[in-house]
C-alpha cells in the first residue's frame, strides 16, 4: 500500500491557481484500453477546463465512447543541488483534474470562451478582434468538467 506524503499535498485554492496559470495541459483519455495523452492550450473558468479542436479527430472519437478524462498541469520551479547526486531534487507544483468531457454547442458561450482562450495567450500590449460566430463554426469547443482535483508540491 502506498502512503501519500501529506506534506506534499497542494490545497484546492493553490491547485486551481496552478490550473489557471498553466500554459500547457496534458489531456489523458482511454481508447479501447490504450492510454492517449495530448498536450493542449486551454482556458479555465470555475470548474471547467476548455480547449478547442478540429471538427473531427481521434480525441473526439475517444470522448464519444468514453468521456472520462484526466488533465495534468505541472511546473518545475527550481532544482535543489548539493555535493552528491542524492542531494539533488526538484521543487515543483502539479495538479491532476478528473471528470467528464462534453462538447459546447451554445454559440454565444462558444464565441465567449474562444475569445477568453485567445486572450489568455495574447502577449501583453497586443489586441485582437473577438471571435465571431462565423469563425467559431470552424472549430469545436470541448469542456472538461472537473469532478475531482489532486495537487502536489515540493517547496524549498
Amino acid at each position: 500500500m502506498k502512503v501519500r506524503r501529506q506534506d506534499r499535498l497542494l490545497d484546492v485554492e493553490n491547485s486551481y491557481s496552478l490550473l489557471h496559470e498553466g500554459k500547457v495541459g496534458y489531456l489523458a483519455l482511454v481508447d479501447d484500453k490504450h492510454p492517449y495523452v495530448i498536450p493542449l492550450n486551454y482556458y479555465l473558468e470555475e470548474n471547467m477546463i476548455y480547449f478547442h479542436c478540429a471538427l473531427e479527430g481521434r480525441k473526439l472519437d475517444i470522448i464519444a465512447k468514453n468521456p472520462r478524462f484526466c488533465f495534468a498541469v505541472s511546473e518545475m520551479d527550481d532544482v535543489k543541488t548539493g555535493p552528491s547526486a542524492c542531494d539533488y531534487g526538484t521543487y515543483y507544483r502539479s495538479v491532476l483534474a478528473y471528470g467528464h468531457a462534453h462538447i459546447i454547442k451554445d454559440e454565444p458561450t462558444k464565441t465567449d470562451i474562444l475569445t477568453k482562450l485567445t486572450n489568455k495567450y495574447c502577449p501583453p500590449g497586443l489586441t485582437f478582434t473577438p471571435v465571431t460566430p462565423d469563425r467559431a463554426a470552424g472549430t469545436l469547443l470541448v469542456a472538461l468538467e472537473i469532478e475531482e482535483l489532486a495537487g502536489k508540491s515540493r517547496k524549498p
